[in-house]
């Protein structure tokens, strides 16, 4: 069975409620790197699911897989 740390409809719930404070809050989705195989890795099509929804309410969604650095004033979510 499969699980994710976050799922993408929650990263959806998540992107909605920080467009309630403010459509240009930074949303960084983390691919998450499996430990003691407690889940698997997101693929690319994942991370792009992930990324469609929360761009429905934010602005500004990227991915560890795009830009490798983290700011430190982004907002960051495991998937």
């Amino acid at each position: 069975m499969d699980t994710h740390v976050v799922d993408s409809p929650e990263i959806g719930r998540v992107a909605e409620f920080l467009a309630s404070i403010s459509r240009s809050i930074s949303l960084r989705i983390i691919r998450y790197v499996p430990v003691n195989d407690f889940s698997r890795r997101p693929t690319r099509e994942d991370l792009a699911a992930a990324v469609a929804l929360a761009q429905e309410h934010l602005d500004c969604v990227t991915t560890s897989a795009e830009v490798r650095n983290h700011p430190a004033r982004s907002m960051k979510i495991f998937f």
